[in-house]
């Protein structure tokens, strides 16, 4: 099975409106942890699959789907993405 890219984000920017485009799409707990991402933003880079799962009240499952449906291939990519927009504000 071939490697997934990750979306192309021409802005670190470009992720926080990749959350808000795709949002609606997401299922409700999904849409829980895409909220608590984009709410605790400075944050969330740091979260681990376990924390982010815990404060969002979903299974880590969940937090790794979350990941997947905006386009990464995990939990880690979407991490690094996450840290990239920190570091530019």
């Amino acid at each position: 099975m071939p490697r997934r890219s990750p979306p192309r984000l021409a802005e670190p920017g470009d992720l926080l409106a990749l959350v808000r485009r795709r949002r609606a799409d997401l299922p409700p707990q999904q849409q829980v942890v895409a909220d608590l991402l984009v709410e605790r933003l400075d944050e969330s880079p740091f979260f681990s699959v376990p924390t982010l799962a815990e404060q969002a009240g979903v299974s880590e499952a969940t937090v790794v789907r979350v990941a997947q449906s905006l386009g990464f291939s995990g939990f880690a990519e979407l991490k690094t993405a996450l840290l990239e927009l920190v570091r530019a504000r």
